[in-house]
């Protein structure tokens, strides 16, 4: 028998937690999931079997589930401890994910413990618990599938708990820093000493944790900041240097490759995109 106990529900997600209440347990012959949800093992295990095939599930274990798809669950104690957390998309969203995890390319049913899992399950956790912000908790839903979907995604080692909570501590102090001043000249030196680390291994942490290392992480906050400027009616020059581009050709090929358009195409269009 599972026991739901609810995390936290937005238009497009719903969180929560399974375990299982006290007394003997017995697993059904089969069961099949009404959505399209990522389940992560936050403790214990046990042994999941989709189609012909067998998974050995630990902590820190990613399994998919789909919709009228049959699973079969087994636990090798009577009375089991293990613990998931269930992300389920919902609405529009839901059918976003099933086009995402069906797809050919990034069909997959268990994900291996991997640093930027548990990262993402983190922040994930820690936005729900302010109840205050549903597109920053979406926001990781869809980075969690994205992750998922990339067969890539990996860790040649795996970070403790505790070490996980401390980078992810100074990613997201760093984070922070790159996209409120994303105007400033940062250094790697600097930015990785304003969080306490070494600049090569906070540069390896970082990206391994964000997926994308920190000039990239800059970029992209400097032309997003930059697209909001245009949209609001400043001049291409304006956007470019007040973003911190010291380069107004860099700046326009930069934009052009992120989005696909010249700035001053959309320069003055506040029309949100569709």
């Amino acid at each position: 028998m599972l026991r739901a106990t609810a995390v936290l529900k937005t238009p497009g997600l719903l969180l929560q937690r399974f375990d299982h209440p006290a007394g003997a347990h017995q697993d059904p012959p089969e069961e099949r999931a009404r959505g399209c949800s990522l389940n992560i093992v936050e403790r214990g295990g046990f042994e999941l079997r989709q189609g012909r095939r067998w998974w050995e599930l630990s902590q820190g274990t990613l399994f998919v589930s789909r919709p009228r798809v049959a699973y079969r669950f087994r636990h090798s104690d009577t009375e089991p401890s293990d613990v998931c957390l269930s992300i389920v998309y919902v609405g529009a969203l839901g059918g976003e994910a099933a086009r995402v995890l069906d797809s050919a390319a990034s069909a997959r049913t268990v994900a291996p413990p991997s640093n930027r899992l548990g990262y993402l399950r983190l922040r994930l956790l820690q936005q729900a618990a302010r109840r205050g912000d549903f597109l920053d908790v979406e926001t990781l839903g869809g980075e969690l599938l994205v992750a998922v979907a990339d067969r890539a995604v990996g860790s040649p080692r795996l970070f403790r708990e505790s070490q996980l909570r401390w980078y992810a501590e100074r990613v997201e102090a760093a984070r922070e820093r790159l996209e409120q001043d994303y105007a400033e000249l940062h250094s790697l030196v600097a930015l990785a000493a304003s969080v306490g680390m070494s600049p090569f291994h906070f540069a390896r942490v970082f990206r391994e944790l964000t997926a994308l290392p920190p000039h990239r992480y800059l970029l992209r906050a400097r032309l997003e900041r930059a697209r909001e400027r245009l949209r609001a009616g400043s001049s291409v020059t304006e956007a470019c240097f007040a973003t911190g581009f010291s380069n107004l050709s860099h700046f326009i090929r930069s934009f052009r490759r992120a989005y696909g358009v010249l700035p001053s195409k959309v320069q003055g269009n506040s029309t949100p995109e569709k």
